[in-house]
């Protein structure tokens, strides 16, 4: 096994604000697959049609689009984060997002039906994906609540709401295990350059 068990047991528990019971979350470690990615292997391929639901078991993924010219990220997942291509598994079309191992990572994987099942066997699972689909709504909006203004409010509000989020997920360690990614991938996030970024949060981190 090349995850931890208990800290992915505790990462999915953290995921929404559902509380799924224990046996709920067996359903998880039980049923699906673990595949193995290096770091900046693709997970999902951009025009590939994705069927599957991912769980990430350990690592870092990072969800991004390219517009012919330019990455951009969507976001990014950490260990119990639930992750799906919507075009794939709701309409059979190609993705446009591709999701990406910013480390190298461990995910579960479920097929589209192994995972439809397991909504029509367990109540409580059903009740804890609901929540992580709202959630996930959340995200995309304040995402685009944090995309205003100046590129150095930017990064302030970015620093600042995940630092919410990562109470909001009861995960102290949240708001670091992102940092700890490459100015790249973080300023793709904002879309602002990586120099801009690295010497702004320089500056907040000199200030506190």
């Amino acid at each position: 096994m090349d995850y931890n068990l208990t800290e992915l047991r505790d990462a999915l528990r953290r995921e929404g604000l559902y509380n799924p019971s224990d046996s709920t979350i067996d359903l998880i470690i039980k049923n699906g697959t673990p595949v193995k990615f290096k770091k900046k292997e693709l997970i999902v391929a951009p025009g590939k049609i994705e069927t599957d639901v991912y769980v990430i078991a350990s690592g870092i993924v990072r969800v991004a689009s390219f517009d012919g010219t330019k990455e951009h990220t969507f976001g990014f997942g950490l260990s119990g984060t639930f992750l799906i291509s919507p075009l794939g598994f709701f309409s059979g079309n190609p993705a446009f997002y591709y999701f990406e191992a910013c480390e190298d990572c461990v995910l579960l994987r479920f097929s589209k039906q192994k995972f439809i099942d397991l909504t029509k066997q367990s109540h409580d699972f059903a009740c804890w994906m609901l929540q992580i689909s709202i959630g996930q709504f959340h995200s995309a909006e304040n995402k685009a609540s944090i995309m205003h203004g100046s590129a150095k409010e930017k990064i302030i509000s970015f620093l600042s709401n995940y630092g919410k989020r990562e109470l909001t997920k009861k995960n102290p360690q949240y708001i670091k295990q992102v940092l700890r990614l490459p100015a790249k991938l973080l300023a793709s996030y904002l879309g602002i350059t990586p120099e801009y970024f690295s010497n702004i949060r320089k500056q907040i981190q000199k200030s506190k």
